[in-house]
């Protein structure tokens, strides 16, 4: 059951970020603008990056891609916070000062859920929701993760 709802999540979570940027899907994203952002070398990376995490989805039966998977999809976790929020409730910091992209890239212009905060990012609904999958990801990915390691465990050996 635990690999279902890994699998599940994870390619929800693809899906969703790979539907964000390669897709206008006003309101919860602003394409015109931010096809800007997308275009060239980062369109590149971006599908690069999303292939790769579909890859990792599908091999999610060893111990190895499971453990791979799970430091990704934390990190990707670590990174939607530490670029939404840590702007969102803090301001300018020594690591955000410079909020153009936030502005240039058209998310003033997409469906917000939370209360603006001056002239702060505010994360938007889509990112919301993409940080909502990502934790749950990251969770399942965790959990099957834990539960493959207890049903393999290695007794030690004794040296002698």
């Amino acid at each position: 059951m635990n690999r279902w709802f890994t699998a599940l999540s994870v390619l929800a979570t693809v899906s969703l970020a790979a539907g964000l940027a390669l897709l206008d899907l006003q309101p919860l994203n602003n394409f015109p603008e931010q096809r800007e952002l997308f275009d060239g070398p980062n369109r590149q990376r971006l599908l690069m990056a999303v292939s790769v995490l579909a890859l990792i989805a599908t091999l999610i039966r060893s111990r190895p891609a499971l453990v791979v998977s799970s430091l990704i999809f934390i990190g990707a976790f670590a990174a939607q916070l530490w670029i939404w929020w840590l702007p969102y409730l803090f301001g300018p910091t020594p690591w955000h000062s410079d909020f153009s992209w936030y502005f240039r890239g058209g998310f003033l212009d997409t469906l917000h859920l939370l209360p603006e905060r001056l002239d702060r990012p505010v994360p938007n609904a889509a990112h919301l929701l993409l940080q909502l999958l990502t934790l749950l990801s990251s969770y399942w990915l965790i959990r099957l993760t834990w539960s493959v390691h207890k049903r393999h465990k290695v007794k030690p050996r004794v040296l002698r």
